[in-house]
């Protein structure tokens, strides 16, 4: 028989957590950098996060890495050889969470810094976050994803070369008078109505491919561990949804955890802890 209050596994956590010492979007190179903030900008993010109370959409976009395979066919001798490649697919902006229960947060920090902003589950939830689905770069689910863009692609500018097309123009009847041209305008509406179609259903699968996380198989110890949470909406919270505010005491002086503190930053009500990093867990550089 199962008691009625079952423990929760060391993997599931009741606050999710915005970091905001993490590498910036390197627009060149279309990913994030690889060396985190300076920890004076980590905590300026922070603070200005709860004074808007809000956390917007960054530059960041997934960018969805497919592997496959092209098999070339030669026309003369009709050999076959393949070719490996990878498309790849950009998603919609994105805010992100991480779901890591604060036993486990250390090895975050390497990455991400040691400043962060605690949010209730419910709050995120109630905001319509979503858990990341994690996909290793060669499994079939990316397959089928850059199949549907293919498919995509290609029925909206089929539908664009026809609608821009001038049928009514050209055609004519035996006699060489121009034809009732009616119901070929018709047709061309169709086409453009398609393309329009199309369009969107590529905007709401990039909506989807928001929620996809590519990886290789040497990342399972980073990029797997991670346990994101996102969403394609900015997160406007109250200072109710905030659980926890974590600032490092150690490292600057004053101390960021101390000038925080002083200056009331945003008003943070005392029903919220606000806790130096190294009291949370064990300080490791």
């Amino acid at each position: 028989m199962h008691s009625q209050t079952e423990a929760h596994p060391g993997t599931v956590s009741k606050i999710l957590w915005h970091f905001t010492g993490g590498p910036r979007w390197n627009e060149t190179k279309q990913r994030q950098g690889v060396r985190r903030k300076k920890p004076s900008d980590a905590y300026n993010a922070l603070r200005l996060i709860l004074k808007a109370k809000k956390l917007r959409l960054g530059q960041y976009h997934e960018f969805v890495k497919a592997k496959y395979t092209v098999r070339v066919i030669d026309p003369k001798t009709k050999d076959v050889t393949r070719h490996p490649t990878e498309a790849l697919i950009k998603s919609s902006p994105v805010c992100w969470l991480a779901d890591i229960p604060i036993a486990h947060l250390s090895y975050h920090a390497r990455r991400y810094g040691k400043f962060a902003i605690g949010f209730h589950r419910r709050a995120v939830v109630k905001h319509k976050f979503s858990p990341v689905f994690y996909v290793l770069n060669e499994a079939q689910p990316l397959q089928s994803l850059r199949r549907c863009f293919s498919g995509l692609e290609a029925i909206s500018r089929v539908a664009q070369y026809r609608a821009g097309e001038r049928y009514a123009e050209e055609i004519m009847c035996e006699q060489g008078h121009p034809a009732d041209h009616s119901g070929l305008r018709d047709i061309v509406g169709e086409f453009e109505s398609i393309g329009e179609d199309a369009e969107r259903a590529q905007s709401e699968l990039r909506d989807s491919l928001a929620f996809v996380k590519t990886f290789s198989q040497n990342e399972f110890s980073t990029v797997y561990c991670e346990r994101e949470w996102r969403s394609t909406e900015e997160f406007t919270f109250e200072l109710d949804d905030v659980a926890m505010i974590v600032l490092p005491k150690l490292g600057a002086d004053p101390s960021f955890f101390d000038d925080f503190v002083k200056r009331k930053i945003a008003a943070v009500p005392r029903s919220i802890p606000i806790v130096p990093w190294e009291d949370l867990v064990e300080y490791q550089d």
